[in-house]
């Protein structure tokens, strides 16, 4: 705890570090703990890469704001969720609802929230703790949708989650409708690089404008087995987990299925700070008149509007997250089968046919030129 300070640390962490740790809180205690391991842990990563300790770190912060630069904050959300948003003019955080589809209890949320935010539990009002979402690092794509689309779990209630076989992309366990919020929103707005409770040991939050390492998510060198052959992580060891390579392709469904970048807003969130809502189907008559009667603007967002309204590159790009996407679940397939002996008439190998069955459909829609849709108008789209 009493290492020389580095330029490229965060503020909370040096300046603690100036003050004799016995007239140290509790609290700052702990959060000293949490951010005196996680640079331990960048000086043994940048000793293993040869790279200077403080070099490392200012290489890792302008990664971080390369990620970060005007992405907009955006969270998930039912149909359900969002008539109480819109009926209530705000959004209720997990102290309000006691609910969290993480699984982590409000109690143990809020001891982590004092270590992260300095908030007092027994003082800060409910509606003020943070509402939680993620930052867009890659764009508007539609949501997966249907009950075996959620990747390498499937959530099948509030804290309760099954292993599955499906899409990659983690977002939608938590909702199908996104809400994008305003650009405002950033100025009171802290992030992590993967889910801030299930790598509270590895991650701190730090603004979203001045974002710092320790925020990058930095996992110790990976255990067990290497990857299998055919590039699938084996279950059930660490390498589940993409954060344990420093080297991030965020687009992938080696991130997408399993992790995403949080972001923490602060202060209360309520309908005047949404954008707009991508919906990913018609909404029922009672959530259109909450839409409209709140001004909200919103649009039905899926791969179908994509292959009718979007641009050729917007096409191509739905196609190629796809076709990673069907790569993915193959191999993860391939990989079930032959771990389990299992065929069709196993649930989750007829679940993953299903739902490579529909990736085709969409491939092949995304194909087909905007005159064979019956679109007026040519499509110049050499891809197509």
């Amino acid at each position: 705890m009493r290492s020389a300070r580095r330029a490229s640390e965060s503020a909370v962490y040096w300046n603690t570090l100036e003050r004799n740790t016995s007239e140290l809180s509790p609290r700052e205690l702990e959060t000293l703990r949490y951010l005196t391991a996680i640079n331990r842990r960048f000086d043994h990563i940048a000793a293993e890469r040869g790279t200077d300790p403080t070099r490392f770190r200012a290489e890792i912060t302008a990664h971080l704001k390369g990620l970060l630069a005007d992405r907009p904050v955006a969270t998930r959300v039912g149909p359900d969720v969002l008539e109480a948003v819109l009926r209530d003019g705000r959004f209720k955080t997990k102290f309000e609802t006691g609910k969290s589809a993480g699984g982590a209890k409000v109690e143990r949320r809020a001891w982590q929230e004092r270590t992260w935010f300095g908030y007092d539990p027994d003082t800060l009002p409910a509606d003020l703790r943070p509402i939680y979402g993620y930052v867009m690092v890659n764009g508007e794509y539609a949501a997966a949708t249907g009950p075996h689309g959620l990747g390498w779990f499937e959530r099948l209630a509030d804290s309760q989650w099954e292993k599955g076989i499906g899409d990659s992309d983690v977002l939608s366990a938590y909702g199908e409708i996104q809400v994008v919020f305003k650009p405002e929103v950033l100025q009171r707005t802290t992030f992590t690089v993967g889910d801030s409770w299930n790598y509270r040991e590895s991650t701190f939050p730090s603004h979203i404008l001045n974002p710092q390492p320790e925020s990058f998510g930095a996992l110790q060198k990976p255990l067990g087995p290497p990857p299998a052959a055919d590039g699938l992580p084996v279950p059930t060891t660490v390498w589940d987990h993409p954060l344990l390579t420093m080297d991030r392709e965020y687009h992938k469904p080696s991130f997408t299925a399993a992790d995403y970048v949080e972001a923490q807003v602060h202060g209360g969130v309520s309908v005047h700070d949404i954008d707009h809502v991508l919906l990913p189907r018609e909404p029922t008559p009672e959530l259109r008149r909450a839409l409209d009667g709140t001004g909200t603007p919103w649009r039905v967002f899926n791969n179908e509007t994509i292959a009718r309204d979007g641009t050729p590159a917007e096409r191509a790009a739905a196609r190629e997250r796809i076709t990673e996407q069907r790569r993915w679940l193959d191999n993860r397939l391939a990989n079930h089968m032959r771990r389990t002996g299992a065929g069709p008439g196993d649930p989750l190998v007829d679940a993953a046919y299903e739902r490579r069955a529909v990736f085709d459909r969409e491939i092949e829609m995304l194909k087909r030129p905007r005159s064979l849709r019956g679109d007026p108008g040519t499509d110049t789209d050499p891809a197509s």
